[in-house]
């Protein structure tokens, strides 16, 4: 993506964004994931059910769009490593620090750290974030994944999934996320998102997707192909490929690069790439998961 970005030639390495702070809400106290069902979370050693993974994201994305503008929702990048549990009533804090920032409004690149933070001030959600402006990369190609001509996986249809039986390496039937303005607005007011820049009537062109949208689409991947018990969305890797509008049917390819174990866990990794209503690339997740939750003493 060619673009000027004048707001982030602001930012020099070393400054502090502004800290915010918000109250985290449960999006899915009743959903087929029971890890967020405070009766079923308590019995994995948690002190209730736990904020979803891509709720916590949606608020750091949330913040990133502000600090560092529209630039980065189109055509930015983000990653963060879901280390703890965010719960229902949290007061969250959100912050950044510049890492690398050069160039000028014609060309340049910057890199943050950012983070959520919880109450007592454990990092719950480390991530970084990056732009870059003024030269147009090369084009990812179009992944043979997603070239599937399956159809979306029925219910009934899907099997168990753990790391001794997931299909590493097969292409999965696509996922379907419509996109529609009502189907928007009930995503925005999930995470109390107020901002313009996603909402309707605010300019003359469609508003842009929130960019908390994508690691939700990308766990819709794996809860719409496999059946699964309670489970958690542990990281993403998040590459904006192109704008993203309000609008249409978004597509969500995938396919599962790896599956391991770590400390009793049983985890799964995807590929995604997110299509438009006119099957265009926009995103580009690399999303990981525990499948198989391991108890843990409260």
């Amino acid at each position: 993506m060619t673009t000027t970005q004048s707001d982030a030639t602001r930012f020099r390495a070393g400054d502090a964004l502004p800290e915010e702070q918000r109250r985290a809400r449960n999006t899915s106290p009743v959903s087929e994931n029971k890890i967020h069902e405070d009766d079923i979370a308590r019995t994995y050693g948690f002190r209730g059910g736990l904020v979803p993974g891509w709720t916590t994201y949606a608020y750091l994305a949330s913040y990133l769009s502000r600090t560092l503008g529209p630039a980065w929702v189109t055509g930015g990048s983000a990653t963060v490593s879901l280390n703890r549990p965010v719960y229902d009533g949290d007061t969250i804090r959100i912050g950044g620090l510049v890492r690398e920032a050069n160039g000028d409004a014609a060309r340049g690149a910057l890199t943050v750290d950012c983070w959520v933070d919880g109450p007592d001030a454990t990092r719950c959600a480390p991530g970084s974030a990056a732009l870059a402006w003024g030269d147009v990369g090369p084009v990812d190609a179009r992944p043979p994944f997603a070239a599937t001509d399956q159809v979306p996986r029925l219910p009934e249809e899907r099997g168990p999934i753990s790391r001794a039986t997931a299909p590493v390496g097969e292409t999965l039937p696509p996922v379907l996320w419509p996109a529609d303005a009502e189907a928007v607005t009930r995503f925005l007011a999930g995470i109390d998102e107020q901002n313009p820049l996603f909402r309707e009537g605010a300019s003359d062109r469609l508003p842009l997707m929130h960019p908390g949208a994508w690691p939700s689409i990308a766990n819709r991947v794996l809860s719409s192909n496999f059946q699964l018990g309670p489970w958690i969305h542990t990281r993403s890797e998040i590459r904006h490929l192109a704008p993203a509008r309000v609008g249409g049917m978004y597509t969500a390819y995938g396919v599962l690069t790896e599956a391991f174990e770590k400390r009793g866990h049983q985890y799964v990794t995807a590929d995604v790439l997110v299509t438009d209503g006119d099957d265009e690339p926009v995103v580009r997740v690399l999303h990981t998961a525990i499948v198989v939750v391991a108890k843990r003493e409260s």
